[in-house]
């Protein structure tokens, strides 16, 4: 997989150029962690322990490899696999890319070869700054900046300022909806014409409305934005993320209808003015 995708071999030079490294400077060894001996409980507190150091790396840029991948050998002959990749060189649809060429691999098939390079999409783009869409997807959006809240991000309550701690780390919260009441959110999402999606975004808008100070506030959203320039350009590895604004009203009163009808207009508003350089402002 390093072989094939040259992103993996990728490094981010002083300059702010990226520079691929040669294959034979890239023979990649995975860390093994044996807890075939431990209990079911010791296993899960040792491999826990491994997310945490992996979790929160921070690899320097023009230092090989951008990534890493361990394995935990578990009791019962099972294997929990751990990759940490730094997103500069890969984005979420990439990573679905990666998931899928490393099942094919790992299942005996070869990886796809091709014959493109994320450096030849990105001269591609580039080409089309020079191009009427381009211009005037840019005069659309400095217009549409002047129309967003004066206070752009939320204004939570918080315990501490973030200032105030030296060891600041991210925790993941998720929460698991039973297929009753998901099958119930999607159905009223096709009724209303949106994707189920949309539908979480706009409760978690509402949430995030109730405790903020200031109730129009701009959720910063992240927009996959590749560029159709080059062919097979859908299984390149890269970042091709692009980020929009997406403006919230959910003053005191409002309900969840109205508060989803203002944020469906402003996704719509912000996705038809995507332009390839995304949202740099």
């Amino acid at each position: 997989m390093i072989d094939t995708h040259e992103m993996l071999r990728a490094v981010i030079l002083k300059s702010g150029e990226q520079k691929i490294l040669k294959k034979e400077e890239c023979r990649y060894k995975i860390k093994i962690n044996d807890l075939r001996g431990y209990s079911e409980e010791e296993s899960v507190k040792e491999y826990e322990k491994t997310r945490r150091e992996m979790d929160h790396l921070i690899r320097p840029l023009e230092q090989w490899p951008m990534f890493e991948v361990r394995m935990s050998l578990l009791p019962e002959n099972r294997i929990r696999i751990h990759f940490s990749i730094d997103l500069i060189i890969c984005d979420v649809s990439s990573m679905r890319i990666l998931q899928r060429d490393w099942a094919f691999a790992y299942n005996g098939r070869d990886c796809r070869k091709y014959d493109i390079s994320f450096r030849d999409y990105v001269l591609m783009v580039q080409k089309l700054r020079e191009t009427s869409i381009y211009d005037e997807a840019d005069k659309n959006w400095d217009e549409r900046i002047k129309t967003l809240p004066e206070i752009l991000p939320p204004m939570l309550p918080y315990v501490r300022a973030a200032s105030e701690i030296s060891d600041i780390r991210f925790v993941r919260r998720s929460f698991r909806i039973d297929c009753e009441r998901w099958d119930k959110i999607k159905a009223i999402s096709v009724k209303y014409s949106i994707s189920p999606s949309v539908a979480v975004m706009c409760a978690f808008s509402t949430v995030i409305g109730r405790y903020s100070k200031n109730k129009d506030f701009c959720i910063n959203t992240p927009i996959i934005n590749r560029v159709a320039a080059v062919d097979g350009v859908e299984d390149l590895i890269g970042e091709f993320s692009s980020f929009a604004p997406v403006e919230i009203n959910a003053g005191t009163g409002r309900t969840f209808a109205e508060v989803y009808d203002r944020l469906l207009l402003s996704l719509l508003e912000e996705g038809k003015e995507v332009s390839p350089r995304g949202m740099l402002t």
